[in-house]
């Protein structure tokens, strides 16, 4: 319990079920943003990224950093030029 007068704020987070979806988690916004962007199914870009769709859902669901590898191949496959990515890569880091 915080002492009376204290200006440290506590945020809580919602954990009713009704309410989680409205926390905004930054993990998996990448890949989740490249697929909306091709307008394909999960299945699809996972097919295109060589993955499975296990792998793809893991992905989407907890990836929060990525490698300079993984970037590279991933604008690679995609075959959108360096400004076209640079911009993917700005939005999504908005959400850090």
């Amino acid at each position: 319990m915080l002492a009376k007068g204290d200006k440290r704020t506590r945020v809580r987070i919602p954990t009713r079920a009704h309410t989680r979806g409205k926390v905004r988690d930054s993990r998996g916004v990448l890949y989740s943003t490249i697929r909306a962007r091709l307008g394909v199914k999960q299945s699809e870009l996972a097919a295109l990224l060589g993955l499975s769709l296990p792998q793809l859902k893991h992905r989407e669901l907890y990836k929060q950093s990525y490698q300079l590898e993984e970037l590279v191949a991933l604008r690679t496959l995609l075959d959108w030029s360096w400004q076209e990515f640079g911009e993917l890569l700005t939005f999504v880091s908005k959400y850090r």
